[in-house]
């Protein structure tokens, strides 16, 4: 976990060529975060887990809106992490 990033999502394509499926890339406060239509955003530290996952889903046809559904649904996903 890193302490301050600017983006998980920057990290997670540096080191994405050489990480296995399943890498979590986390930071306690994010200075550059994008979202949908370029939109910029920061969180702040102790607010919250920002996060990327590593995902490479077998079969092919899997992958098609892997992306979107975590982005879409973060309270179902952080709700057993926040004891919700």
């Amino acid at each position: 976990m890193y302490d301050q990033l600017g983006s998980t999502f920057d990290v997670a394509h540096r080191v994405a060529p050489d990480a296995p499926s399943g890498t979590l890339i986390l930071a306690d406060e994010q200075t550059a975060g994008r979202g949908r239509h370029g939109r910029r955003w920061s969180s702040a530290a102790g607010t919250g887990i920002w996060l990327t996952l590593i995902e490479r889903p077998r079969p092919a046809r899997a992958r098609d809106g892997g992306w979107l559904r975590g982005g879409r649904h973060p309270p179902a996903a952080r709700g057993p992490l926040a004891g919700a």
